[in-house]
């Protein structure tokens, strides 16, 4: 009996010890295990961040500084070195805010920087269905924001601005109806001018929507006759442009965007229709005044506004659907 207490008790221990020792190597080949997947993961955290910072240093090339910051800050701390600290040195503003004034209108449609970058205009305006009375134009230093002259005289929204390529005087154009010419430095108005345009047979008012100026053109997007081509000469006014005026584009455009390129020999015009809600992009040459490309928009993703990237010379939109394109 006792030598089989002894042998039932050895072969216990025996038992005991093997599962010991493969519980133990279970144990090793988990933690091996483990390893390996937190070195797989630090691997795949290490490849994301560099990856963000290639999307950031892209970012920064094109001149897009505020999608780098983003991509930059959602990069973990612990993972922050010198090449981060080089990109986010290029785009992290202390305030992204050049100045606050107080004393700006509540609703502003459009905003325009005078040629040489010292002065800033904002004109106030609303929606085309809204009643915007007595509407004003404000002069600001583009340093302090200082307010340095007011402009009065439309009555309704103020939809389309811009300054003469000489920067003395400030073109405007709204949903009263009128164009009109201001003296910068004194405040005064030029030339207020009522544009009328025959549209089957019948002359119509026409409502500006938007001014774009080089030094040798006046480009003018109205509603409901379309796009025009001016010359801006010596002595310019409203009434001499439009009598030699090209009509470019025919069409009942709303909410028109213009914008020449650098050198001023191609323009582009991005405008929509209400009724059939789609959207137009048109390319122009501007010495010819005739149309390089053409593209609508499908329904339901329209335009908002129209620029070039200066860098490349491609055409960016952004559109009613909050995309942005390039072109």
């Amino acid at each position: 009996i006792l030598m089989i207490l002894v042998l039932a008790t050895i072969a216990f221990l025996w038992v005991t010890m093997r599962h010991e020792r493969e519980a133990f190597a279970l144990s090793e080949l988990a933690v091996s295990n483990q390893r390996e997947a937190e070195a797989a993961l630090e691997r795949s955290e290490q490849l994301s961040f560099v990856l963000k910072l290639q999307l950031a240093a892209d970012e920064i090339g094109n001149f897009r500084f505020r999608r780098a910051y983003d991509f930059l800050e959602t990069l973990p701390m612990e993972h922050r070195g010198w090449e981060w600290s080089f990109l986010a040195n290029q785009v992290r503003p202390n305030d992204w805010s050049a100045f606050c004034s107080e004393v700006l209108p509540d609703r502003l449609s459009r905003i325009c920087y005078s040629p040489d970058g010292s002065r800033l205009a904002v004109a106030e305006g609303g929606s085309t269905i809204e009643v915007v009375e007595n509407p004003v134009i404000l002069l600001l230093d583009s340093s302090s924001g200082e307010t340095l002259r007011r402009f009065e005289g439309h009555v309704d929204s103020i939809f389309a601005l811009a300054f003469s390529p000489d920067g003395s005087q400030l073109l405007s154009g709204g949903k009263d109806r009128t164009l009109r010419r201001w003296d910068v430095a004194s405040g005064e108005q030029l030339e207020v001018w009522e544009p009328r345009f025959d549209i089957d047979d019948e002359s119509v008012d026409l409502i500006p929507f938007d001014i774009a100026v080089t030094v040798d053109h006046v480009a003018l997007s109205a509603y409901p006759a379309g796009l025009f081509l001016a010359e801006m000469s010596e002595g310019f006014s409203w009434d001499s442009a439009f009598e030699s005026a090209k009509h470019v584009v025919d069409l009942s455009g709303e909410r028109g965007r213009i914008a020449f390129d650098q050198e001023g020999k191609r323009l582009v015009w991005a405008t929509l229709t209400w009724q059939e809600n789609k959207g137009f992009l048109y390319s122009v040459d501007v010495a010819s005044g005739s149309i390089l490309a053409e593209h609508v928009q499908p329904l339901g993703s329209t335009f908002n506004d129209v620029t070039f990237a200066s860098r490349h010379g491609s055409v960016v939109t952004s559109g009613t659907d909050g995309v942005t394109r390039f072109w």
